[in-house]
């Protein structure tokens, strides 16, 4: 009897712990694609040549990977979308929630392994290029694959940022 008690408490403390996750997750995606909004907004496109729009995108792909595997009913769903609104100080709210929650579910389902390691990769190219003061726009040829899957996700966050228009 003990045995049982101890072991459903362990369950539900290994749900609460996920669905904090997912709530901290949503924080993290609002939040980045606020900042990507904000500066696609002046832009009209998402510069990546920033190490902080390079920060940004590799915090939605790491935030995102699990996403595909909660449905709408779970209740970590819903805190992620908590998350997004909270995050996104409401750009995100319960007009466009869904879209844009489906539009990374779409993202998440895409091979985005090499994009979070292209990211981290941009990011160190990115302070070797400002530290010698040159122009980035050569950054991608250096990351190959894993540069044309950021440039993948990156196209497909510029469809989810147009969804905020």
């Amino acid at each position: 009897m003990v045995l049982l008690s101890v072991s459903s408490c362990s369950v539900l403390s290994a749900l609460s712990g996920q669905q904090s996750q997912s709530l901290t997750n949503g924080l993290k995606v609002g939040s980045a694609l606020l900042s990507l909004y904000n500066q696609y907004q002046g832009a009209g496109k998402i510069d990546m040549t920033t190490l902080n729009n390079i920060n940004n995108v590799a915090n939605i792909v790491n935030s995102i990977q699990n996403i595909k595997q909660l449905t709408s009913t779970d209740t970590m769903m819903s805190d992620f979308a908590q998350g997004l609104m909270n995050g996104s100080t409401n750009l995100i709210n319960q007009n466009n929630a869904a879209s844009i929650i489906n539009g990374l579910t779409n993202l998440s389902q895409t091979d985005l392994s090499g994009t979070t390691n292209a990211a981290s990769i941009l990011a160190t190219q990115a302070l070797s290029k400002l530290a010698q003061n040159k122009f980035m726009s050569g950054v991608y040829s250096n990351v190959s694959n894993d540069g044309n899957n950021l440039t993948n996700a990156v196209s497909n966050l510029t469809g989810l940022l147009n969804l905020f228009k």
